[in-house]
């Protein structure tokens, strides 16, 4: 009798034990499966463009420029981009460009600059988002040479306009002022995209922590372009008397990233220019 009761609980315990190893297994090749997809994470998360959640954004940025990639597969994943891109659509490139950027560090991003003349705009600005989530220094040339392209009539292209002046913010080097502030209130100003252009590119300046960018953007208020009979030359009065509606909106945009940069808030163009003067010495950020 003691026998047959024993049989039955061993039974009973196999049959128990067996489901949940079945299980277990299952569940341990999904956990295979969830590895196996990571190194498309970094891609995706690189992309902001294409709508990733900002938190796997900001995950992902730093990861490129602090730990690059040993140089031996480096050198390897360099000569298997260039011979991709030589044959490469540009839904395939920008794909390249994810990977190859996911290794960080100041070789890739040079690799990833020399590509900014490529003819589609798709890939120009995956290239631009990605040298501004490596944040590498030296590219920033190149990048500012490929954003002064992108401002002409026959190459403009509004959204890869805007990754290459965010990729300049986002690198923060003082080297890109000039690109950012040159001929930047050119143009017909009621033309289709001025103000988004000339948004993109102060506010890029507004996210390089120097004191020349503020020196750039005080000096920018004596260049603001005329309005109908608004015109406020260098020593004009106060906004928003004889008609300077006009002026008041052109100095708006060179005041926003101002505000960012320095926590002022001033009443006009005299105002800002007069506490620069005496705050620039000691002035720090925070």
């Amino acid at each position: 009798m003691s026998r047959t009761l024993v049989a039955v609980v061993l039974a009973l315990l196999v049959s128990a034990i067996l489901p949940a190893q079945r299980q277990g297994g299952g569940g341990g090749g999904g956990g295979g499966k969830g590895r196996n997809a990571d190194p498309e994470s970094p891609p995706a998360a690189g992309a902001p463009a294409k709508g990733g959640s900002g938190k796997e954004q900001g995950d992902a940025k730093p990861a490129a420029p602090v730990v690059p990639a040993d140089p031996a597969v480096v050198a390897m994943a360099l000569t298997e981009f260039q011979q991709a891109w030589a044959k490469a659509e540009a839904p395939q490139k920008v794909v390249e460009v994810q990977k190859l950027a996911a290794l960080g560090g100041e070789e890739i991003a040079v690799a990833l600059a020399a590509k900014l003349n490529d003819r589609s705009p798709e890939v120009r600005r995956a290239l631009a988002e990605a040298l501004g989530r490596l944040k590498q220094a030296k590219v920033v040339p190149q990048l500012g040479a490929a954003l002064t392209r992108e401002l002409e009539p026959e190459t403009a292209e509004i959204t890869t306009l805007q990754a290459m002046c965010a990729a300049l913010g986002m690198i923060g080097d003082p080297k890109a002022i000039p690109f950012l502030t040159r001929n930047v209130f050119a143009g017909n100003e009621q033309a289709e995209g001025w103000s988004t252009k000339v948004q993109a590119r102060l506010a890029a300046l507004g996210s390089i922590r120097h004191k020349e960018s503020i020196d750039a953007l005080v000096e920018l208020f004596g260049k603001l372009p005329s309005t109908g009979n608004s015109r406020r030359s260098g020593g004009g009065g106060a906004r928003g008397g004889g008609g300077g509606g006009g002026n008041s909106r052109m100095e708006r945009l060179v005041e926003t990233p101002l505000r960012k940069l320095t926590g002022e808030n001033h009443e006009n163009a005299d105002a800002w220019r007069d506490w620069w003067k005496g705050a620039r010495a000691s002035f720090q950020f925070d």
